[in-house]
């Protein structure tokens, strides 16, 4: 894949970040009679608290061709970590979880992934 196409331009930032800022997620769940599916209630500080890890993730999927841990490490570090630095986590079936350190980094990277 180009590096060009990982560009974002500054406006688009600012989209991504008025999008996650009207984004409610504080919806009422409708409440389901599923024995089987127990509903666990918490208040808004617990949902904060549950919520402050994933603010700056994204899950991604690479498709196509697959990579070793390293080197796709290394790839998206080189093409997202501008301002600061990402952790990235391997999950099942191919997904990773990638943390990042700066808010500006997971805006840029939030607008290539998503577009």
């Amino acid at each position: 894949m180009a590096d060009n196409a990982w560009y974002v331009a500054e406006s688009d930032t600012e989209d991504v970040h008025e999008a996650m800022r009207e984004e409610d997620l504080d919806e009422e769940v409708p409440e389901e009679d599923d024995p089987h599916c127990p509903i666990i209630p918490f208040n808004d500080m617990e949902k904060a608290r549950y919520r402050r890890k994933w603010r700056s993730a994204l899950i991604v999927k690479v498709l196509g061709r697959t990579f070793p841990f390293p080197v796709l490490s290394k790839r998206l570090e080189t093409l997202w970590a501008k301002h600061g630095g990402l952790q990235i986590s391997s999950m099942s079936f191919g997904f990773y979880v990638v943390r990042f350190t700066s808010q500006m980094d997971y805006e840029q990277a939030a607008v290539a992934v998503l577009g």
